[in-house]
């Protein structure tokens, strides 16, 4: 960063004096590259604004936003930087290519798995989409309540699980490794951390998780990724058993205890989720329960296809919030105008699971809001949503 703004200094004599660097892997247009900064500090969300009319000149920012300290930081512009610092990238794709190459991927079933070691022999795998920061805690850091291990991180508390220990394979490093290796993941608004023995490597694998062989709680499956078998963890199950929460609150609350679990063959089902592994866990989830699903990537699809079908041709509608096109919010709102969906029962699948966001969904036209990944809490709902509708 320091040569690209011109404040050049020998870049041997650094790499001498430091040598472990940090590098940011940038995406510039379909091409990566790799920028070396002195420091990561840490991942925040924000607030776009437009440059000034004074640094609009300045190819190398695109936009800035005001940090929570009142400081100004400026978004840097990953092609702009390239083209300052004299990248040359192979070949210089078309905006035609472009959108081409990011649709295929959008499309694609290939799903990204984060690939760790538990005290146990083989690989263990986390799909990468359910990972929202990887972490490293000193082990003398660790503080207890009652027999809970917790972490004083980001202004809060987060509950530590081991997962070994949890699988039954023995407590994580003990007395061994002066560091935990730790996968934070993301349950009902709350952080978890998840302690591994070791984290690996980031793969695609465009097979399906084979559930067949499970020997434990807190496996989903396994999937093939090269020569080797990988066992995939339910993480949210692993969260549910561990903090005593095997159930959703807000759905108890709506459905009561007493549910009618049958389910009527060959329902139709609109779901609309970008991510790959979300919308393949969820539709076997549905079909193994006699449901026909028509599966979409984003909410514009979904949309689409909703208003090429007769009125009544959808029995239900499943909608991820965030995805690309059309996001869930903006889908159900549109979905609540047109004569095939406004009387159809909506459900939104989300990780966004805060209050606000909640009384965003459903005043959008969700009818129940619902965290991915719980199959028996789904399969309520669903009953629910059709013993009120058939009432």
């Amino acid at each position: 960063m320091r040569d690209v703004l011109a404040r050049r200094e020998t870049k041997e004599a650094e790499l001498k004096q430091n040598p472990n660097i940090n590098i940011v892997v940038l995406n510039a247009e379909g091409d990566l590259y790799g920028l070396i900064v002195d420091e990561v500090l840490d991942t925040a969300d924000i607030v776009v604004k437009p440059l000034s009319k004074f640094l609009k000149s300045l190819e190398v920012y695109s936009a800035a936003t005001i940090l929570g300290s009142g400081k100004v930081a400026l978004i840097i512009d990953p092609m702009g930087l390239a083209k300052a610092g004299g990248v040359m990238f192979e070949k210089k794709q078309t905006e035609t290519d472009y959108l081409r190459s990011t649709s295929a991927k959008e499309n694609s079933d290939a799903q990204e798995f984060l690939l760790f070691r538990t005290k146990a022999a083989g690989k263990y795998a986390i799909p990468l989409c359910m990972v929202n920061r990887l972490e490293e805690f000193p082990r003398d850091a660790v503080e207890y309540s009652g027999e809970q291990m917790v972490m004083r991180y980001r202004d809060s508390i987060l509950p530590l699980l081991d997962v070994s220990d949890i699988l039954g394979f023995g407590a994580t490093g003990t007395g061994v490794s002066r560091t935990l290796p730790t996968i934070v993941v993301s349950q009902r608004g709350r952080a978890y951390g998840i302690v591994v023995e070791e984290i690996l490597d980031v793969t695609d694998c465009d097979s399906m998780i084979d559930d067949s062989i499970r020997d434990r709680f807190g496996l989903l499956g396994n999937v093939v990724i090269g020569n080797e078998i990988i066992n995939v963890i339910d993480a949210l199950s692993i969260i549910d058993k561990e903090s005593g929460r095997m159930g959703g609150d807000t759905l108890k609350a709506q459905i009561g205890s007493q549910i009618d679990t049958a389910v009527v063959v060959q329902r139709r089902v609109l779901f609309a989720e970008d991510v790959a592994f979300f919308r393949r866990q969820t539709a076997k989830i549905l079909m193994g329960q006699g449901y026909e699903v028509f599966a979409v990537e984003d909410g514009k699809k979904a949309l689409d296809l909703l208003t090429a079908k007769e009125a009544g041709y959808f029995d239900l509608i499943l909608s991820d919030i965030e995805m690309p096109v059309m996001n869930g919010m903006n889908f159900a709102r549109n979905a609540r105008q047109t004569e095939q969906g406004k009387g159809v029962p909506m459900i939104a699948l989300t990780t966004r699971f805060k209050q606000s966001d909640i009384d965003e969904g459903m005043s959008a036209g969700f009818d129940t809001y619902l965290e991915k990944l719980n199959p028996e809490v789904l399969i309520k709902s669903i009953d629910a949503l059709f013993a009120a509708k058939k009432g």
